[in-house]
């Protein structure tokens, strides 16, 4: 019985490292996770600006905080709910060792609310492999809206700089006054998809600075 008991305690311990092993895989994936979020946002941030800056124009986080009042750049990564997710995690297992600290009011609202996450500060965070895989996949949505998203921002001050160059023209030939009322029209749509968006990210207590 005693060597039986040994051979079970020896077991469970086994079992135990295991599923820690496992546990920390996932923690570390979410790191990785966001590192890779972070190099597409300075690559898509780049490729635009140098766009930008050929033609003369703004990089994109000063024409979006000009015209807009908020600061793409810095604030990117809370315009989505599992880019903000994800960073939190990140966070804790960088800064705290997986640990989610006594600092759970930092956790985001809609994590804690979806979730149902019961976190107690003295076990680290577990997540299942299906929900890294969820949160993979809903990156990758991210990734094509916020590029939509930057994409658009870029084509308003193309639009704003093509009409502003048109009307310094002496005289306007009446195919390019033609050509102005549709960039003008077409900024003004664009102007007021991306100014909603960014009314919502507002909304939702981003905050503007």
């Amino acid at each position: 019985m005693i060597t039986k008991s040994k051979y079970v305690s020896v077991t469970i311990d086994i079992e135990n490292e295991l599923q820690d092993i496992y546990y920390l895989t996932i923690r570390n994936g979410y790191v990785h996770l966001f590192h890779s979020i972070e190099s597409f946002m300075r690559l898509l941030f780049d490729k635009v600006n140098t766009v930008c800056i050929k033609e003369n124009n703004r990089p994109i986080e000063k024409y979006c905080f000009e015209n807009y009042n908020f600061n793409i750049g810095k604030h990117w990564r809370r315009t989505n709910q599992t880019v903000e997710k994800i960073n939190w995690i990140t966070n804790r297992v960088k800064h705290y060792d997986g640990f989610p600290s006594n600092e759970i009011n930092q956790l985001p609202i809609h994590y804690l609310l979806l979730t149902k996450f019961a976190f107690d500060e003295k076990v680290r965070i577990k997540i299942e492999i299906d929900e890294l895989v969820k949160d993979i996949n809903e990156i990758l949505d991210f990734f094509i809206t916020i590029s939509f998203i930057i994409a658009k921002l870029y084509v308003l001050q193309l639009c704003e700089s093509l009409v502003k160059s048109l009307n310094n023209q002496e005289e306007i030939p009446l195919d390019v006054r033609g050509k102005i009322n549709i960039f003008q029209n077409s900024y003004s749509a664009l102007h007021n998809e991306i100014l909603k968006i960014i009314e919502l990210w507002k909304y939702i207590g981003i905050d503007e600075k």
